[in-house]
Formats: C-alpha cells, sequence, structure tokens
C-alpha cells in the first residue's frame, strides 16, 4: 500500500463500494482516515492485526458490551516470533539466517525492514491503541520503536540490506548468549 491508498480507500466507501483491508498502513495514516475507515460498515479489516484471529471483532464486542480496555498484551509478529525463536537453537545458524529463512518462508514483509525495524509492530499497536482504547489522535510519531538493526542500515537499498545482515550475527549472538545465562530468552515486545 502506497501513502495514498487510505483516501482512495476512504473514496471508495463513499460511493458505496466495500473494502476489506489486509494491510494495515492505510489504518496508521491521519486520524481522520482511520476514522473513515472503521467506523463506515462496509470496511472490513479484521486481518490487519492478528491475521486469522478475531482480534478486531472480539475487541469490539468487548467494547460494545460496555467494557473498557486498558492493556494489551501478546505476541504481535509472528515473523519476529519465529525469527527471534529460531536464534534460541544455535545450531539453526545466526541472525542473519533466522531473517533470511523468514524472508525464503514468506513471513516477512516484502521489506523485511518493516518486520526488523519494529513498523510492523508499532502499526498493530497504533490500530489497537485507536480502536480499542479510544486513542483516536494518537499516531505512528507517537511510538516508540526499537529496530532490530543499527541506524545505519535503515537508509540502505534493499539488497545491501540483506546482504549486510550477516554483520549483525556477533552481536545478536551475544545478545542471546546473555539472556540464556539469565534463563531467559529474547522477544520483541
Amino acid at each position: 500500500a502506497s501513502d495514498e491508498s487510505g483516501p482512495l480507500l476512504v473514496e471508495a466507501l463513499n460511493k458505496g463500494f466495500g473494502v476489506a483491508l489486509a494491510n494495515k498502513k492505510p489504518l496508521t495514516e491521519s486520524p481522520e482516515i482511520f476514522k473513515q475507515i472503521t467506523s463506515n460498515p462496509r470496511a472490513r479489516w479484521e486481518a490487519t492485526v492478528g491475521a486469522g484471529l478475531p482480534v478486531i471483532v472480539t475487541t469490539k464486542r468487548l467494547l460494545d458490551g460496555g467494557d473498557e480496555i486498558e492493556k494489551v498484551q501478546g505476541q504481535l509478529s509472528g515473523t519476529l516470533g519465529f525469527i527471534l525463536s529460531r536464534l534460541d537453537d544455535p545450531s539453526l545458524g545466526g541472525f542473519s539466517d533466522a531473517v533470511y529463512e523468514a524472508e525464503r518462508l514468506g513471513y516477512t514483509e516484502p521489506d523485511p525492514r518493516d518486520d526488523l525495524g519494529g513498523t510492523d509492530v508499532a502499526r498493530k499497536c497504533l490500530i489497537l491503541a485507536r480502536y480499542g482504547m479510544g486513542l483516536t489522535e494518537m499516531n505512528m510519531s507517537d511510538l516508540t520503536i526499537n529496530p532490530l538493526y543499527p541506524p545505519e542500515f535503515a537508509e540502505l537499498p534493499l539488497d545491501e540490506f540483506r546482504a549486510r545482515l550477516p554483520e549483525l550475527d556477533k552481536e545478536w549472538a551475544e545478545r542471546i548468549n546473555k539472556a540464556r545465562a539469565e534463563g531467559k530468552v529474547l522477544r520483541y515486545a
């Protein structure tokens, strides 16, 4: 989805078309676009958070029943869960191997930096905060995002980013070993 997709979806809804979203980006644009899409009964957007899990409909039922959502907790990225779980077993290779495997299996976004950079999780958090917690004016810029790669990797061309991932293997091995020594595992929250 491009930055222009939100207004196009609103226009389609206003013309009487139904829309179904799996992409989170349109719902994380402006708060106004979010409201226009999510308040329209012809819009379906369940797959934007939780893939096939009924997160949005369950949230709606809770809110319709008068419940107030105070906290949302869970593993919001299957991709990051896969990558970090794979690192628990050093025989499966390093960080770069885990990312390459996630890409090969089709788990990552087309640009894996959307996953590894925390952007995909942040978009899900923003959707849940806006919809489930009534924080409708919240924006992506209000969230703190901690990427799993150094800042200088963010602007690299995608092919170069992929090629340089092995540079991160040593640092990630040290993180994993430290967590293991403390009886812990690494997860993205």
